[in-house]
C-alpha cells in the first residue's frame, strides 16, 4: 500500500513537474515573441524615422537646385538676347550658388545650342531633341504643361547618375503661346542621394523607382524584389513626377538572444523553469501596470489628456462613426483651492469624476485633460436634442450631489460645450476642440452672468 502511495506521489510529482517545466517554456516563448514584436516595431518606428528625414532631404535639396535654376528661366523669359550674350557669366553664377548642378544646357527650338561648362560637354552642341524620341516626349511635356519636369535618373558617358531638371521658356508668361525652347539643369543624382544619408541607414534594405510617362515604372536604386516586400512604401514629391521609396526593416534585435539562451537551459529542471516562469509573471504584470499608469489620471483614475487624444484621433482617422464631444469645466474651481485648500479640490475633482464615470456610457471616454477640465466622446449619437438633453442631466446630476468637506458643505458646478461630429462631413481635431471650448466658455459666461451666493458662506455655489 505504502509503496503505491509512494509510486502515485511519484507520478504526480513528475506530471506536476513537466506540466509546469511546459507551462513555464510556454510563457517563455510568448513573452519572447511579445517583446521580440515590440522590439522590431520600435526598431521599425526608428528606421522610419530616419528614413523620413533622408526623404525629407532628397526633396529639399532638388527643389533648391530647381528653385535656383528657375532664375535662369525668368532671365530668358525677360531678356534671351542678353541671357545668350553673357552666357558663361550667367551660367557660372548659377552653378557657385548651388550645390548638385554638374553643368546647363539651353535649346531655343529644342536644338542645344549652349552648355556650361562646355568642356567635356562638346559633343552635345547641336543636338536636335526633334530626332530623339524618348527624351523629345519629355521635352513636348514641359512644353504642353508649361512647368518644370524632373527627368531621369540617366546614366551618364563620364559616370555616375544624374537627374535633368526641363524647364520649358516661354517668352509670353503667363500666356505661354509663344515657345522659345528649353532649358535642361543636369544634377549630380549620387551626390543628392549620399548627403541624404539614405544608404546609410543601419539594418535597412532601401530601393527607389518612378513611373514614366508611358505609364511604365523604373527602378532605378536597389533591387526590384523590395517593392513586393516592403515594410513601407513612401512617395518621394518632385517636379511634376512622383519617386516610391520602399524600405525593408532588417530587425535582428540582440536582446532576443538573452530569452531564447533560457530556453536551451531547460534541462535543469524544475527550479530553473520556475524561476523563469515567475519572472515572466512579474514582468508582464510590471508592463500591464506601466501600461495602465501612462493612460490614466493619477488622481482621478480616469483617462488622461493623451488616451482621450489617441481616442479621438482614431475615430477621425477611421471615419466611421458620428459623435458628440463634450468639453466639461468646473466653476469657481479656484475659489474651492483658495478658501479651503488643494486638499479639498482634489476631493472634488474625485467627486465631479466618480459622478461622471457613473454617467458614462458603455463605449464612450471620460477623461480628465487638465486641472479642472474634463472631455467627453460619445460614439455613435450626433444628435444635438440627444446632446443638449444629456449635458443638462451631467449638469443637474452634478450639482444635486453635495460633497461635505471637513464638515462644510460644497456643491458642484459645471460648464459644458459640445460639437456633434457628422462622418459625412469630417472636421478636423483642431475645428472640433476649439468648437467644444468655444460653446463651453459660452456656457460658463452665463452662469457668471446669473450666479448667485444663496444661504451665505458654507452653501457657497462653485
Amino acid at each position: 500500500m505504502f509503496e503505491s502511495i509512494k509510486r502515485y506521489k511519484r507520478t504526480a510529482f513528475i506530471v506536476f513537474t513537466v506540466t509546469f517545466w511546459l507551462s513555464s517554456i510556454y510563457a517563455i516563448d510568448f513573452y519572447s515573441d511579445l517583446n521580440n514584436e515590440h522590439l522590431t516595431k520600435q526598431n521599425q518606428k526608428a528606421v522610419l524615422k530616419e528614413v523620413a528625414l533622408a526623404r525629407a532631404k532628397i526633396e529639399s535639396s532638388i527643389y533648391k537646385e530647381v528653385s535656383l535654376a528657375d532664375a535662369l528661366t525668368t532671365l530668358l523669359m525677360t531678356n534671351p538676347n542678353s541671357t545668350l550674350n553673357n552666357w558663361d557669366r550667367v551660367a557660372n553664377k548659377l552653378i557657385s550658388n548651388a550645390s548638385y548642378i554638374r553643368n546647363i544646357g539651353l535649346s531655343p527650338n529644342d536644338v542645344i545650342t549652349h552648355i556650361y561648362p562646355l568642356k567635356g560637354n562638346e559633343t552635345a552642341i547641336g543636338l536636335d531633341f526633334r530626332t530623339l524620341p524618348s527624351q523629345y516626349n519629355v521635352v513636348m511635356h514641359t512644353r504642353d504643361s508649361g512647368q518644370v519636369y524632373l527627368d531621369g535618373p540617366v546614366t551618364l558617358v563620364q559616370g555616375g547618375k544624374a537627374v535633368i531638371a526641363r524647364f520649358p521658356v516661354f517668352l509670353d508668361y503667363p500666356i505661354n503661346s509663344s515657345y522659345w525652347g528649353g532649358a535642361s539643369v543636369v544634377l549630380n543624382f549620387d551626390d543628392i542621394i549620399h548627403q541624404s544619408g539614405l544608404l546609410n541607414i543601419d539594418g535597412t534594405e532601401v530601393a527607389l523607382k518612378r513611373v514614366q510617362l508611358d505609364g511604365s515604372e523604373t527602378v532605378f536604386l536597389g533591387e526590384p524584389t523590395l517593392f513586393e516586400k516592403a515594410d513601407e512604401l513612401i512617395p518621394i514629391f518632385l517636379p511634376q513626377v512622383e519617386w516610391i521609396l520602399a524600405v525593408k526593416s532588417l530587425n535582428t534585435p540582440s536582446s532576443t538572444s538573452i530569452f531564447q539562451s533560457f530556453q536551451h537551459i531547460w534541462s535543469l529542471g524544475l527550479i530553473a523553469s520556475g524561476i523563469l516562469y515567475i519572472a515572466f509573471i512579474l514582468l508582464f504584470r510590471a508592463y500591464a501596470l506601466a501600461h495602465s499608469a501612462s493612460i490614466r489620471d493619477e488622481l482621478t483614475n480616469l483617462h488622461n489628456r493623451r488616451y482621450f487624444f489617441q481616442f479621438l484621433n482614431r475615430l477621425l482617422t477611421k471615419n466611421s462613426s458620428d459623435f458628440i464631444l463634450y468639453s466639461i469645466d468646473l466653476n469657481d474651481f479656484k475659489n474651492v483651492n483658495d478658501r479651503y485648500g488643494h486638499d479639498a479640490g482634489d476631493y472634488l475633482l474625485k467627486h465631479i469624476g466618480r459622478i461622471l464615470t457613473s454617467l458614462t456610457p458603455r463605449g464612450a471616454c471620460l477623461a480628465r485633460v487638465g486641472g479642472d477640465e474634463f472631455a467627453l466622446l460619445i460614439p455613435q449619437q450626433s444628435e444635438r436634442m440627444e446632446a443638449e438633453s444629456f449635458a443638462l442631466k451631467l449638469e443637474l446630476t452634478v450639482s444635486s450631489q453635495t460633497m461635505t468637506w471637513k464638515h462644510q458643505a460644497l456643491t458642484g458646478s459645471l460648464s459644458i460645450g459640445y460639437v456633434c461630429y457628422d462622418k459625412n462631413a469630417p472636421e478636423s481635431m483642431e475645428n472640433l476642440l476649439t468648437s467644444a471650448d468655444h460653446n463651453m466658455y459660452n456656457h460658463k459666461r452665463k452662469h457668471y452672468q446669473k450666479q448667485q451666493y444663496p444661504g451665505g458662506y458654507h452653501d457657497y455655489i462653485i
